[in-house]
């Protein structure tokens, strides 16, 4: 992926110039992203153009109630929560 790529790859629909006759809608990184961020978690992309692309995902060690408590009001902040271990 190119650099310009990487910064939108979360973008709704977006599909990165290189993927030829690859089908696809431009939802997958974003879905990934929004899982991650109920789970206050978060993905890296490090990207080679030219050579290949890896995503890192990091899922925290976080108690379940504050993760249940997040999917019912995601505007409540993780970083608030004394639940990280």
């Amino acid at each position: 992926m190119t650099e310009d790529d990487v910064e939108k790859v979360f973008q709704q629909f977006h599909r990165g110039k290189n993927v030829g006759s690859v089908k696809g809608t431009g939802m997958g990184l974003l879905i990934v992203k929004n899982i991650m961020d109920l789970h206050a978690g978060w993905v890296k992309i490090d990207s080679d153009p030219g050579v290949g692309s890896q995503v890192s995902l990091n899922f925290p060690v976080v108690d379940t109630e504050v993760i249940i408590k997040n999917i019912a009001d995601p505007t409540e902040s993780f970083q608030d929560q004394p639940a990280f271990r």
